[in-house]
């Protein structure tokens, strides 16, 4: 008896798609002008500036317009460059916690204190909360 070791393979279809024009040839043949070493001093120039206007901003407005301020802070990306002074500002904030009389600040409040790790419980702002909610 003779064995037949021949394994079948079956041609795939093909829908005959495109290449991609993006190979890795013309990937690194980019080059830009812009890079760490050349811009290091106007990027710490721009750092300096927003802490500076970060840190007036804490002296000069309240709880509610310095969370709104963070929160736009991080929604633009930067929040990882001012960390230090948005934790400064957090500390401030939550040692006058039950302050808030908007529903949206303290929301934005809770929210923005748990996201940096304070030990903020919900308990905290109940008494805000049950002028909005009265209980029966």
């Amino acid at each position: 008896m003779e064995s037949n070791n021949q394994v079948v393979v079956k041609e795939r279809r093909s829908k005959n798609y495109v290449p991609a024009i993006w190979t890795p040839q013309l990937i690194r043949s980019f080059k830009s002008p812009y890079n760490y070493e050349t811009h290091k001093s106007n990027l710490e120039e721009l750092k300096q500036n927003a802490k500076s206007i970060f840190a007036s901003t804490i002296e000069n407005y309240s709880n509610a317009q310095i969370t709104q301020l963070i929160d736009t802070i991080q929604q633009l990306g930067i929040a990882q460059h001012l960390k230090k002074e948005i934790m400064e500002a957090l500390n401030i904030i939550y040692l006058n916690i039950n302050n808030e009389t908007d529903l949206s600040n303290v929301a934005l409040e809770f929210r923005i204190l748990r996201g940096y790790g304070f030990l903020v419980t919900s308990g905290s702002y109940i008494i805000i909360l049950r002028g909005y909610f009265p209980l029966s």
